[in-house]
Parts: C-alpha cells; structure tokens; sequence
C-alpha cells in the first residue's frame, strides 16, 4: 500500500514535468514566429520588376570534365541569385571577375552532374557524364569573365556574354 501512494506521486510529478515542458516549447516557438514575423517586412508586388532585384544568367555544358559556354545571351531573369555569395566551400567554385580581372564575386558548387535518387531509405548518387545547367550571376555590370574552379586548379575561364534585352523574353528592364 505504502508503495502505491509512491507509486501515484511519481506518476504525477512526471505528467506534470511533460505538461510544463510541452508549455514552455510552444511558448518558444510562438516567441520565435513573433521574431520571424517582425522582421519579414510589407509585402511589394513591384520587388520582381525591379531590375535592382534580378540576376544573370547563363547556360553552360559540363561534358568530359570541361565546361563550355553555350552560344547565347546572357539572360535577365528576376529575383536575387539563391545563393551565398562568396562561398567558396565546396570542389567547384564560380568567380565573377570585372575588366581588370579582380574577383567582384564568387560562389561554390558540388560537381556539376552530381544526380540524387531520392527513392527508398537511403539516396544513392552518381554522376552523370554531361549536363547542362545555368551560371547564375549577380546582376552587376562591372563583371566581363566568368572562371571556374576545381578543388582551386582553373578549369575555364570565359567572357560575359551580351545581355538580351529583348522585352518579349524578359519581365524586367536591365539597368
């Protein structure tokens, strides 16, 4: 009997316990969605218009470990680049040097025709022998080259090409 009431005691001190915790994590993720929510900002339909707000890009092959640039105009394309700029911790890395080859920019990439099968418990990889992707630029009129690097050793190296400005492929103006 004395052990029962010991028993009932602990029982209750513990769902007690959970109780408060399970309080004090949703206080915590309420305090952290009033943070995000401060510092989100007014909505602006114009942000995606604005040629401040855009980025470059251009299409490139990557085929018996070389890169080649694809014959086009460098496309206009709206939105910030996804990515960090100035990353330079993975294999590959692209840099955006302006006309006197200084560095303006760079970010860093996996291998280029790594593929991921996301089927079952656990994904596989591979790499494919080609691919195509996009070198996606700051929209920065000061950048001419584009290189690009693997584990620090040049790979390529070539020039920006021409902005197409044609208003028919482009929702924004350049600047």
């Amino acid at each position: 009997m004395k052990y029962y009431h010991i028993a009932i005691m602990l029982l209750l001190m513990l769902t007690t316990a959970c109780a408060d915790n399970k309080g004090k994590q949703e206080e915590n993720i309420s305090n952290d969605l009033e943070k995000i929510d401060s510092q989100k900002g007014e909505f602006n339909p114009g942000y995606m218009n604005d040629a401040a707000n855009s980025h470059l890009a251009v299409s490139v092959v990557y085929a018996n470990n070389q890169f080649t640039l694809i014959p086009a105009a460098a496309e206009l394309r709206p939105g910030r680049p996804p990515y960090f700029l100035n990353d330079t911790s993975k294999p590959f890395v692209v840099r955006f040097k302006d006309a006197a080859n200084k560095i303006v920019g760079s970010y860093s990439f996996l291998n280029p025709g790594l593929t991921r099968a996301c089927e079952g418990k656990n994904p596989e990889f591979s790499i494919r022998d080609s691919v195509r992707f996009d070198i996606l630029i700051p929209n920065n009129r000061t950048i001419s080259n584009i290189e690009i690097s693997n584990n620090g050793k040049p790979l390529t190296s070539f020039q920006l090409p021409p902005v197409r400005t044609n208003s028919d492929t482009t929702a924004i103006k350049p600047q």
